[in-house]
């Protein structure tokens, strides 16, 4: 069963029981209140039958006597009915005092009183039976006194059949209502709900045309603000990042296989050029020292690949260790110097204070050895990268510091991504990669360190990395 009509069926039903129930006790409280107009007039009459049979009790023999015609006939009049007064004692036989019909009880088939309880203690009894003809009475029974009093016994009954006409109607006449109702709630919910889940069955439609190769469909969300809306821009929100996921993984495969392909070519020129003619000891040694070039350039980009993925698998770094970072960074600069003495630049520690953290020794060290090289390579002859460790606010923040060649504004979002370079012919003949600032970036992702990078284009480059707060 679809959702809508699911949604249907239970909105439907739900409003089916509040029918019921609200119907219901409108019925029963219906019944409830016919009834009580008749019961009131059997109750009147059971009383002043009591009063009047206690009264006459105490009056002097001989003065006893009830006009039990005239004090029953007011209580019934009008209704077909029928009572019935009597008494009796140990002694004697059942005496009765007053019988009579009202309306058409005379014609209709003796009735039967129910049988009185043992105990002669008040006992009132009001309830509905049917008689032979299928006709509907309200019954009186009740008993006055005690044995030795003499205890007046009052039956009576009236024909309710009008009652339990009207009762049987309202019955049907709500019925109707309610089934109208209910028919009415299902008809209005099937637009409703079908108006509600068109937004639903458009984010349907464009879903199944989204595809892999085509991620740039969106599904309309139309400035909702309800359920809908939210799920609409959850949606989008997760097709943007898939997009984004699927561009870079293409972007980076495509990369991969260009970088690979370049000094595979290579490899291939030389090895041809060293197969084409005999050549002398000296062509060959030089032909081997350029394919191991080659051949160490592949192993690099195959080596930082294989760093990252092993990066990419770990949402975090469970040997944490108490280091030494002034240890660490002191470490990194020692190895790092006679890269910058190569290049005839000036590399220098400007401040260095104590710090302890917690992290991965070799990862850290890497990622501080990839940023001076950085730094370092892209520096022009003469210049300086300065180091500078320090405490701001109590925690750890290194900086490097270069008047290098700087990065170009527009290009310094990118820089962290895999294979990206800001020059490729300054980067080929430096020889990197396009992977050091990506190994960089996710390191720091792994420790909570902040990354930030400012540059200006011929002047230089500030690497600033930030320890998190505890």
């Amino acid at each position: 069963m679809s959702l809508r009509w699911q949604l249907i069926l239970w909105y439907t039903l739900t409003v089916t029981a509040i029918l019921i129930v609200f119907v219901g006790a409108d019925v029963i409280g219906l019944r409830r209140n016919l009834l009580d107009t008749v019961d009131t007039r059997l109750r009147n009459l059971a009383e002043d039958c009591r009063v009047s049979h206690k009264l006459n009790r105490r009056q002097p023999l001989g003065t006893q006597a009830v006009d039990w015609p005239s004090l029953v006939a007011p209580h019934l009049e009008g209704s077909t009915a029928w009572v019935r007064l009597w008494t009796q004692t140990r002694q004697n036989p059942p005496l009765i005092l007053h019988e009579n019909h009202f309306g058409n009880a005379s014609t209709s088939p003796s009735f039967e009183p129910p049988p009185l309880p043992p105990d002669p203690a008040p006992t009132l009894r009001l309830f509905t039976q049917t008689n032979k003809a299928g006709k509907p009475w309200r019954i009186l029974a009740v008993s006055s006194g005690t044995k030795s009093e003499s205890p007046l016994r009052i039956e009576a009954a009236v024909l309710i059949d009008d009652i339990m006409d009207t009762w049987q109607r309202a019955i049907w006449e709500h019925s109707l209502i309610s089934l109208g109702l209910i028919l009415l709630v299902g008809f209005v919910g099937y637009f409703y709900v079908r108006r509600a889940l068109r937004p639903v069955r458009k984010m349907a439609q464009t879903a199944r045309a989204i595809t892999a190769e085509d991620l740039s469909l969106r599904i309309d969300s139309r400035g909702d603000k309800d359920e809908i809306g939210e799920l609409a821009s959850t949606l989008n929100g997760m097709i943007e990042r898939l997009e984004m996921g699927i561009l870079k993984a293409r972007r980076f495969s495509g990369d991969v296989s260009h970088e690979l392909k370049t000094p595979l070519t290579a490899l291939k020129g030389e090895l041809e050029l060293a197969l084409r003619q005999p050549r002398e000891t000296e062509q060959y040694r030089d032909i081997l020292t350029r394919i191991s070039g080659d051949v160490d350039r592949l192993s690099q980009i195959v080596h930082n690949l294989l760093f990252l993925a092993r990066i990419d698998e770990k949402n975090q770094i469970s040997d944490l260790v108490d280091l030494s970072l002034d240890q660490l960074v002191l470490e990194t600069f020692e190895e790092t110097l006679p890269l910058a003495n190569e290049q005839a630049l000036t590399l220098n520690i400007e401040k260095l204070e104590e710090c302890t953290i917690a992290g991965d020794g070799p990862l850290l060290a890497r990622m501080l050895g990839n940023l001076l090289a950085n730094s370092i390579k892209f520096s022009r002859p003469g210049g300086h990268v300065t180091l500078t460790l320090e405490k701001m606010e109590g925690y750890p923040v290194v900086t490097i510091v270069d008047n290098g060649i700087g990065i170009p504004a527009d290009k310094l979002s990118n820089v962290f991504e895999r294979f990206y370079r800001v020059d490729e012919s300054r980067a080929t003949a430096t020889g990197g990669s396009g992977l050091g600032l990506a190994i960089v970036d996710e390191i720091a992702k792994l420790h909570r360190i902040a990354v930030d990078i400012s540059s200006r284009e011929g002047e230089g480059t500030t690497v600033t990395l930030s320890w998190p707060r505890a």
